[in-house]
């Protein structure tokens, strides 16, 4: 499979998606969004199967990311995953197949800089320390809650502490 071919599966045309809402059972999307726009000081992301960084757009103050202690799915984000990314990123050219443009991993860069920066200049920050490793508890921070087969609606119950943390 070619970066081309990932490319033309990732991308969904308008037309396509309103096709695939007839399969969705329930998408607060634009609720989300609108929730989203009016969270100025801090917002939390899961990073989760599937999770979508558009940060950007938003002009909040603090992302703070949770990261899972074991990877459930393969797209599952962990601690060392996470700081291992943005390293991979920003040495595109070390990795990349040479069939993409140097514009392309050029971008990579950028990006993994300026994401590199958010992280140092506290903009972004990882809600476990970066050097957690794999399964490891990290006492305090509700953070195996993630990886648990928990609804959200069991937090109050089982990450009280979490909870609180995510209700300020």
């Amino acid at each position: 499979m070619t970066h081309s071919d990932i490319q033309k599966l990732q991308t969904v045309s308008k037309d396509e998606q309103a096709e695939r809402a007839q399969y969705i059972l329930l998408d607060n999307g634009e609720m989300a969004w609108d929730q989203l726009q009016k969270s100025r000081n801090r917002v939390d992301m899961v990073l989760d199967n599937g999770c979508r960084i558009r940060v950007s757009l938003l002009g909040v103050r603090k992302v703070v990311f949770h990261p899972k202690a074991l990877p459930w799915f393969v797209s599952d984000v962990t601690p060392p995953d996470f700081s291992q990314t943005i390293s991979i990123l920003q040495n595109a050219n070390e990795w990349s197949s040479g069939d993409e443009s140097e514009d392309a991993r050029s971008a990579l860069g950028k990006v993994a800089s300026r994401f590199q920066e958010r992280m140092t200049d506290g903009t972004f920050e990882l809600s476990v320390p970066l050097s957690t490793k794999l399964g490891e508890p990290v006492p305090g921070s509700g953070y195996e809650f993630w990886t648990s087969p928990s609804a959200y609606y069991y937090m109050q119950d089982e990450a009280p502490d979490l909870l609180h943390t995510l209700s300020k």
